[in-house]
């Protein structure tokens, strides 16, 4: 694998991830002062209202942003702009349906979630959703030309916006859910502006059928695989709506703020990560492909199982000090949507291999699998045991798929090596059932499990330090002619 190739990796995943990063921390602290200023129930209707633009989005994208990636990435400059331009008019087409959509369907939100307050805010859904939609899209784009810089910059000032909008409307004015709808729609709004910005070239409507048809052909199953997604990882806390109360929805929320959080910081990697496996397979370079596979496997097994251990041990005094003693119920289901994040973004990396590879049909199959398992154990278990049955069908799901995952991408000639995340499970594992065995509770226990953590993975080179000496040589790469042909293509003059 040429040292060109591994620096731009790398950096790319640096610079995308420091914004997420940035945009995380901004996130808590909004959160933060969100559960400690509005009530309960309004906090809790507000994540449902972010639920359903999620659905909307989900549905109207139908794959396509990915799909746009792809073409995007390694197209020629016209294609680029016949691609942005047609996807930019089925946006502006999808939001006209789902203005229809939303008129429809107000009065059955209410009752299906027993909220009085939902109805009210259903008429900021096509606002939200052509926003976030808008963001999505030059997202797609943005990723498709190697931009992660930029990409980065949008983040940090959509965090840093969202942010003081909340300390206005929500803490200054007193404006409760409706101040944080304002907040994201402003913050949003102005990552989308940034971005169009940033684009080489001017995005303007125009529409290229048989393009279109090329990138939905291609988008389609991973749309189907979209919906699919949505219903394992969003259905939890509809039934909870249904089921329990927007009450329950809050704490539900709050206990996924950080696996939600750990989920973007994993995006930012995807986000370099999918565009640079496509590379490596239209230039038909499997087995350079399989290399980056299984250390990202093995990179983001380490660090999703190190991060469970720590939320795991420290879990009251986390929710104490980010969401107050009021959320303190919602403190063991953080910890087993922990355990699941780290399945799930293994189960991530396989699906998104096989999306590069060409087999953009095969994820769908996978993602039903986790959707049945999902549904049913979260209609079994949310009724006899609330928030934490919804949690644990969440790790339910993600574990019944990862064999689905490792046996398509096998039978296509791709080789997974499952250990590479297996071994730092097993002692993600052995170190958190010593913790609750041992009935140790104190920081100096916590500290020593996780010494012991650190040396299992060590020890059965899950991290080396070869892996931080190859880190910095990437990290410092410098060639003339590599560097140029991997530089941003710059607007002209």
């Amino acid at each position: 694998m040429n040292d060109g190739f591994v620096s731009r990796f790398l950096k790319g995943v640096l610079s995308t991830g420091l914004g997420t990063m940035a945009s995380v921390l901004l996130g808590f602290l909004n959160v933060v002062i969100a559960v400690r200023i509005v009530p309960k129930e309004e906090f809790g209707a507000y994540v449902l209202l972010l639920v359903m633009v999620s659905f909307f989005t989900m549905a109207a994208d139908m794959g396509l942003s990915v799909s746009t990636t792809r073409f995007i990435a390694g197209g020629e400059p016209a294609r680029r702009e016949d691609t942005a331009g047609t996807m930019l008019s089925f946006k502006v087409a999808a939001t006209l349906i789902v203005s229809l959509a939303v008129a429809l369907s107000a009065g059955i939100a209410g009752s299906i979630f027993g909220s009085e307050l939902l109805p009210d805010l259903l008429v900021y859904i096509p606002l939200l959703f052509l926003l976030e939609s808008l963001n999505s899209f030059l997202t797609s784009v943005m990723q498709g030309l190697h931009y992660y810089k930029k990409l980065a910059v949008a983040q940090i000032c959509l965090g840093i916006m969202n942010f003081g909008c909340i300390v206005l409307f929500v803490a200054g004015l007193g404006m409760g859910v409706r101040g944080l709808i304002y907040a994201r729609a402003a913050a949003v709004a102005l990552a989308a502006v940034y971005q169009i910005r940033a684009l080489p070239f001017a995005v303007r409507l125009r529409w290229d059928g048989r393009l279109f048809r090329e990138i939905f052909g291609f988008g389609f199953p991973l749309g189907l695989n979209g919906a699919l997604t949505f219903v394992f990882t969003k259905v939890d806390t509809l039934i909870i709506g249904a089921l329990v109360s927007p009450v329950g929805v809050a704490y539900y929320g709050a206990a996924s703020k950080i696996p939600d959080s750990s989920r973007q910081l994993f995006n930012s990697f995807k986000s370099v990560y999918f565009p640079n496996m496509s590379e490596l397979y239209n230039r038909d370079q499997p087995r350079e492909a399989e290399k980056v596979l299984n250390n990202s496997l093995r990179a983001v097994a380490f660090a999703s199982t190190l991060a469970t251990l720590v939320v795991f041990l420290f879990q009251d005094s986390i929710v104490k000090l980010l969401f107050s003693d009021k959320y303190i119920d919602s403190a063991p289901v953080l910890s087993i949507l922990m355990f699941a994040l780290c399945v799930a973004l293994v189960g991530n990396v396989l699906g998104t291999t096989l999306v590069s590879a060409g087999h953009s049909r095969l994820p769908v199959v996978i993602n039903i699998v986790d959707t049945v398992v999902n549904v049913a154990a979260n209609l079994l278990l949310v009724p006899v045991f609330g928030i934490i049955g919804a949690a644990s069908a969440a790790l339910l799901s993600r574990t019944a798929t990862n064999p689905v995952n490792v046996i398509f991408l096998k039978r296509s000639g791709i080789g997974v090596d499952v250990m590479q995340y297996v071994k730092p499970m097993a002692a993600l594992a052995a170190c958190a059932g010593m913790y609750h065995f041992s009935g140790m509770d104190s920081v100096p226990a916590r500290l020593v499990v996780l010494t012991v953590f650190c040396g299992l993975c060590n020890v059965m080179s899950v991290i080396t330090v070869d892996d931080f000496s190859g880190l910095v040589r990437g990290l410092r790469y410098r060639a003339g002619q590599s560097v140029a042909a991997d530089a941003e293509p710059r607007r002209a003059g």
